[in-house]
């Protein structure tokens, strides 16, 4: 699985963050799907209210399926907890569908 994070405007990321990235990922395995690349694009927004500072964007691809899912959280551990919730639900969704077309 390629992980490709970028950051912008933080220059100080929690430690780990790419490793706890690449772990939320790999539990998306149990729903059978097989993920070719998880894109991460997180950034400080700079904002005042303190509860929605940060914003990332999780961009899931799997076998021509694209999933995408953005969060504001107060940390980047919260923000990337919400977006892997968000995907998780698009993939249950998306897994539905295709039971039943077929």
């Amino acid at each position: 699985m390629n992980v490709e994070v970028t950051l912008r405007h933080i220059d100080n990321p929690p430690p780990g963050f790419k490793q706890y990235v690449l772990s939320k990922a790999d539990g998306l395995d149990n729903y059978g799907l097989v993920i070719d690349k998880v894109s991460v694009i997180a950034s400080d927004e700079h904002s005042h209210d303190l509860d929605k500072r940060y914003r990332l964007e999780l961009i899931i691809r799997s076998r021509g399926q694209e999933f995408v899912a953005k969060s504001d959280a107060a940390n980047l551990l919260a923000a990337t907890d919400m977006a892997i919730e968000r995907v998780t639900k698009q993939i249950v969704k998306h897994k539905e569908r295709m039971k039943e077309h077929h």
